[in-house]
């Protein structure tokens, strides 16, 4: 996120089946998302219970749940949970100053490319729908950030390589690059009148993953390793930190926002994104 305040996760490996052709560089409108991440930064989460805040936002109990009163900088969180619903699988992490839920979709054993979640646009707008379920546990809310990573699976490293490059107006004499990032943020006021500031963190990368297969019936790992690849977008829509709690009416007002400028930039795909009419 932007500030220097990372409020990305770990994720789980999800992959597409779907074969790509020649599409255009200049639309993500056909992109799926490898995780959507919502964030609730409040002094007092640390009185959240992961459990009971999945549960008022999912409608059902967690498949698993721990809590720790005294969490390390390896594990940060005060308690955590998570489940299946459907084919998707959301998790719950409260921190001493944070909420965390993620949405991916859920892990399907036995693929070698990952599984990501269609129609991002639409499970964002439901998302937003029922943030106020875990707003309402938390008094002192003075940040939001809504994350989505979006994934493009291609053929090689090369061919994620040209997307990138496409995408950001690069240039590329080889297309053998490795490491190849880009990241921009660019600020808008919400409205008029509160005061709130957003940022829209824009960082555009090559993904890649390995599956190995392990056999537990002898305890080896077998010979079968497959290397994938894929063009991805960070999209990191949050609020610069705000003085005073937000207003309940002021949450919703800022998740409608984060919503709409994630959908702009799905459907843009370019930096151009973070100056449209």
């Amino acid at each position: 996120m932007a500030d220097d305040m990372d409020c990305k996760r770990p994720i789980n490996n999800a992959f597409s089946r779907q074969k790509w052709g020649t599409i255009a560089w200049h639309s993500m409108s056909n992109w799926d998302a490898m995780s959507i991440q919502m964030v609730w930064f409040a002094s007092d989460a640390r009185r959240a219970n992961a459990a009971k805040l999945y549960s008022t936002f999912v409608g059902t109990d967690p498949d698993s749940f721990q809590s720790s009163k005294v969490p390390t900088p390896p594990i940060p969180n005060l308690s955590a949970a998570s489940g299946n619903v459907g084919d998707r699988t959301y998790s719950v992490t409260v921190q001493p100053s944070r909420v965390d839920l993620v949405v991916q979709r859920a892990n399907d054993v036995g693929s070698d490319l990952p599984d990501l979640l269609s129609n991002p646009d639409q499970i964002i707008l439901e998302l937003a729908s029922k943030a106020a379920l875990i707003g309402a546990e938390l008094s002192s809310v003075s940040r939001l950030a809504l994350v989505t990573t979006l994934y493009r699976p291609t053929d090689s490293h090369a061919a994620a390589n040209e997307i990138v490059a496409g995408m950001v107006g690069l240039e590329l004499p080889r297309s053998d690059v490795t490491d190849l990032a880009f990241q921009v943020n660019a600020r808008v006021p919400l409205d008029s009148t509160s005061g709130v500031v957003v940022n829209r963190f824009l960082k555009f990368g090559v993904a890649a993953f390995h599956s190995v297969t392990f056999d537990f019936a002898n305890q080896a790992i077998a010979n079968r390793n497959v290397e994938t690849f894929g063009a991805n977008l960070v999209v990191d829509v949050n609020i610069v930190p705000h003085f005073q709690p937000l207003t309940p009416e002021l949450q919703s007002q800022i998740w409608t926002k984060l919503a709409d400028e994630t959908a702009v930039v799905r459907s843009t795909g370019t930096l151009g994104s973070l100056w449209h009419a």
